[in-house]
């Protein structure tokens, strides 16, 4: 499996082209359209978006990446949230270009996107209905867990204790993998639980 993170739109936040056959690839979470333009300069073909939440740094390219021709996905419990002023485009005086959701996803579905394979963990706290994508050796964190730090809940509906609850659970799990965050650079799970303040 390769993965290609693209920092994107007005935060830089990350966007990651996941590919298993150098063809296809799914898109998790879209800043804007600079990812559509990075997959095509290598010649793949995104097929699927995956949203990690419904902030708009990480879904305002979601109308070109549709336009495209790729399917977007979304949390069941994240949909009223990314489609209402709670995802900070007005406040950042934006406006979301328009798109809609294809389908959805929720806590323990395998996803099996142009052979590309990931189980959804819902991990709330950051947003109500944020997720993150494990594989076996990758883990897609979006905002909910950083590089020694851990997401914003001072945002509408975030929620400290369930934050804190979702990051313990994700260094819970067994093994080490490569952690993939919504911002900044990558770590591991096992330099988080030694080094994360949260842990």
């Amino acid at each position: 499996m390769q993965i290609i993170a693209i920092p994107s739109g007005v935060l830089r936040a990350n966007s990651y082209l996941v590919t298993e056959n150098g063809t296809d690839a799914v898109l998790i979470d879209c800043g804007d359209s600079e990812p559509l333009t990075a997959a095509r300069k290598r010649g793949l073909q995104i097929t699927h978006v995956l949203l990690t939440h419904g902030h708009f740094d990480h879904c305002m390219g979601c109308a070109a990446l549709q336009d495209a021709g790729a399917k977007i996905g979304c949390a069941k419990k994240e949909k009223q949230f990314l489609f209402s002023e709670a995802n900070l485009a007005t406040e950042m005086g934006l406006c979301m270009p328009p798109f809609s959701i294809d389908f959805f996803y929720e806590e323990g579905d395998l996803l099996e996107l142009s052979g590309v394979r990931l189980r959804v963990l819902e991990t709330p706290g950051h947003t109500p209905g944020g997720v993150c994508f494990q594989t076996e050796d990758a883990l897609f964190t979006g905002d909910t867990l950083f590089c020694e730090s851990v997401g914003r809940t001072d945002f509408p509906g975030g929620n400290t204790s369930q934050l804190i609850a979702s990051v313990r659970r994700l260094l819970a799990l067994p093994g080490d993998c490569t952690v993939y965050p919504g911002h900044d650079c990558q770590t591991t799970l096992q330099h988080e639980r030694k080094w994360n303040p949260y842990a």
